[in-house]
């Protein structure tokens, strides 16, 4: 399955072989370096489907906050 070699490599070679064998890549890369990053940028090569979900719940408290704020104009009216 993997080929020999420095054994840094294994590591990518790992993952692009997990993503090789998937159809969607979940992912939470926050930076546009190192190795997690590089594996996102190979499954969208591959026209993997990737869904990365590390800001997800930062947007979800931006939003509660809105609509909470929202909430506290209409019954202060």
């Amino acid at each position: 399955m993997f080929e020999s070699g420095h054994f840094r490599s294994a590591f990518q070679q790992r993952n692009r072989a997990m993503v090789d064998r998937s159809d969607l890549v979940i992912c939470c890369v926050e930076r546009d370096e190192g190795g997690a990053y590089k594996t996102v940028r190979y499954a969208q090569k591959t026209n993997k489907k990737v869904m990365n979900i590390a800001y997800r719940a930062e947007m979800q408290e931006r939003l509660d906050r809105v609509f909470d704020d929202n909430n506290d104009n209409k019954t202060q009216s």
